[in-house]
């Protein structure tokens, strides 16, 4: 996994950058039905495209994936 590098943006202040493949794993609970995952990219210019909701919908050990907004 890769670790974020701490960049000081004029607009969001102090954050946590990833410029690569990130992943997180974990353990699901039996009655999670949900999981929403939101992200955001943005270039080293500063351009950030909108965020990025996806749901996970969990359905007799399937994942689906409801792309969201």
């Amino acid at each position: 996994m890769e670790a974020p590098i701490l960049i000081s943006d004029e607009y969001f202040g102090e954050v946590e950058v990833f410029y690569k493949k990130i992943t997180k794993s974990f353990v699901i609970n039996p009655l999670t039905r949900k999981i929403t995952v939101k992200y955001q990219g943005c270039n080293e210019k500063g351009f950030c495209y909108p965020l990025i909701n996806k749901e996970l919908i969990i359905n007799n050990g399937e994942i689906l994936i409801n792309k969201g907004t």
